[in-house]
């Protein structure tokens, strides 16, 4: 049976329509093919920009005699989490649970049903000896599973059962918690933005900002926050934490200082090394939290790296059409961090010896090599540019390295198109409008949501989920898509007073209360209620790299409590904001963009107060 993933958009699925491995998309066919031959499957679940997927391909998924253990024993799935964030939601909550980590590449192990009995991240082709144990590899892993499937079927399928109904009890749980009183006491909202704040300022790293150590990764959603709370109680504390933070990440290797804008996550506490993708929700997030700080403070630094982020997003990630592209690779030529590192050799081949001085000097570089591989320990030769001082940053000598990178082999470009993070992108330059009145800002957000008006909305408004080169997936639309473009076109509406995109906003509301909200338990769930094809509709109460749909559906039902007085908004908002605090109150810091909001509500309280 051929590999199956030629004429998919993805190009995460693209990637792999040449493996031997007999790939499929998510699909109906393949689980009929499953439950008709009773055969198991296996769904590896990545993104295009993930270096350890590209590590698990090349050793394991084009190699034959891994692809033939494969195809004896299961049926292979591969999907983008980027394009069915709901299938990645639902797994990567049952692995958590299951093996205690979570991450990508993502291999789950399932029955036909879509029942779960073993999950992994990434293995290796052969087995490896650790000193502290040993990590099957494919070779001998996937042969072992395939005939406990045949020998023990009966216990794999109790065993799956029982995962999938352990998982949905814990689900089912956040249903059943106490919804209180039909509105949320301002006492109470006060009293979890303290309790998140103390989780912060516990986790928080005095010396070099963020949160906890490493591996760090940026957690804007926490600024947020922050700089909310900062506005409304005006304990300097928040904001000194934001500030270090934010100047740190600039400082470090985290941010790419010839090109512009913030890789994924910094592998050590200093925010020096980076993993080196370029997320597009990740340049979203980080222009709010920058742009926030600008406006609270005046301090030209934070418009300075709101500019600097929105001219590597203009520059590199937009198309002609003013829709945005979805991330830049990690790898080039094979090897990770390639395109964004120096050796002392090639600087001094290009540049000045005075000018070579002062970029060693200035931006940390070692003749040895400035970082350790991370799996040998050993250092590399190349360097990473890292600041110690923003005043000595070197521009003329910044732009000739950036043209003489320009021409190395570029990282791939995922090219693709999301709804989701296309509309959070531009919630950011409306942010960035608010904070520094630059048009610039204003003027690309409206030309990207006018693009996703005009590609993405049906008349029906059954949003399509995302495109390439001009086709579109076949996948699913689920809550994010709503979500994020409402709150996008609330943005632009509340900064333009255009009602065009405020009666567009209104009308995906009412269509997403209709696919996704519980009536029976409030909430919206991730899929259609009526048309999903996951085993559990489950609802997702947890910020991730990206804030939780239901988090911004609160928003958006407050704003549109306010806009329009012939709907049931308010009541909704009624519902889902004693929703999301029932599981909020005892683990803030998992839903830190929901408190933040708390926190502007209670802003807009004491405004309506002033005005009695």
């Amino acid at each position: 049976m051929p590999n199956r993933l030629a004429n998919e958009t993805s190009p995460y699925l693209l990637q792999h329509k040449n493996n031997p491995v007999n790939w499929f998309s998510w699909s109906d066919e393949v689980f009929e093919l499953a439950q008709k031959e009773n055969k198991p499957i296996m769904l590896s679940i990545g993104y295009s920009t993930c270096h350890w997927c590209h590590v698990m391909e090349h050793e394991s998924f084009e190699d034959e005699e891994v692809a033939k253990v494969l195809n004896e024993y299961f049926y292979c799935i591969k999907v983008d989490r980027e394009e069915r964030p709901d299938v990645d939601s639902l797994y990567m909550n049952i692995a958590q649970i299951l093996i205690q980590r979570g991450g990508w590449p993502l291999n789950v192990f399932m029955t036909p049903k879509k029942e779960v009995f073993y999950a992994a991240t990434y293995l290796p082709k052969e087995t490896r000896i650790y000193p502290n144990g040993k990590m099957m590899g494919m070779i001998e892993f996937v042969p072992y599973l395939g005939e406990i499937w045949r020998n023990k079927h009966d216990e794999v399928l109790r065993s799956s059962t029982s995962i999938m109904k352990h998982f949905q009890e814990l689900n089912d749980s956040k249903n059943d918690l106490d919804l209180g009183d039909n509105e949320l006491s301002e006492i109470n909202k006060v009293k979890i933005s303290e309790k998140l704040f103390q989780e912060l300022e516990n986790r928080f790293d005095k010396n070099h900002g963020g949160f906890g150590s490493a591996p760090k990764f940026p957690s804007p959603h926490n600024f947020l926050f922050l700089l909310n709370y900062f506005e409304r109680s005006q304990n300097k504390l928040a904001l000194e934490m934001v500030e270090l933070s934010l100047l740190k990440m600039r400082l470090g290797g985290v941010f790419d200082h010839l090109g512009y804008g913030f890789h994924r996550y910094s592998t050590d506490k200093e925010w020096l090394l980076p993993h080196f993708e370029k997320m597009l929700y990740d340049q979203a997030m980080l222009m709010q939290a920058y742009a926030r700080c600008y406006e609270l403070t005046k301090k030209d630094i934070y418009a300075r790296v709101t500019e600097e982020i929105y001219e590597y997003i203009s520059r590199d990630m937009t198309s002609e059409d003013f829709l945005f592209y979805t991330a830049e690779d990690a790898d080039s030529e094979g090897e990770e961090g390639l395109f964004y590192t120096w050796t002392c050799d090639e600087l001094k081949g290009f540049l000045q010896a005075h000018e070579y001085e002062e970029f060693y000097s200035n931006y940390n570089l070692h003749e040895r090599g400035n970082f350790k591989d991370e799996a040998s320990h050993e250092y590399t030769g190349r360097n990473i540019a890292y600041l110690k001082n923003l005043d000595k940053d070197l521009p003329e000598i910044r732009n000739k390295l950036y043209q003489l990178r320009e021409a190395r082999v570029h990282p791939l470009k995922d090219d693709k198109v999301l709804l989701d993070w296309n509309a959070l992108m531009s919630i950011a330059l409306v942010q960035a409008y608010k904070s520094t009145q630059s048009s610039k800002y204003i003027e690309l957000a409206k030309k990207n949501i006018d693009a996703l008006i005009k590609n993405f909305i049906p008349e029906d408004f059954e949003l399509l989920k995302s495109s390439r080169l001009g086709k579109f997936s076949h996948h699913k639309t689920s809550l994010t898509d709503y979500a994020f473009l409402i709150r996008a076109l609330l943005a632009v509406f509340e900064v333009s007073c255009d009602n065009k995109y405020l009666d567009l906003a209104i009308s995906l509301m009412n269509k997403a209360l209709d696919k996704f909200w519980d009536s029976d338990a409030r909430g919206f769930f991730n899929n259609s209620k009526n048309n999903s094809d996951l085993p559990l509709n489950i609802k997702e109460t947890y910020d991730g790299a990206i804030p939780c749909a239901n988090s911004i559906m609160t928003e958006n039902l407050f704003r549109l409590s306010f806009y329009s007085t012939e709907n049931d908004f308010i009541k909704y908002y009624q519902e889902q904001i004693n929703f999301m605090y029932a599981n909020a109150k005892d683990y803030a810091s998992s839903l830190s963009q929901f408190v933040a909001h708390l926190e502007e509500s209670m802003k807009e309280f004491q405004l309506l107060c002033k005005l009695d």
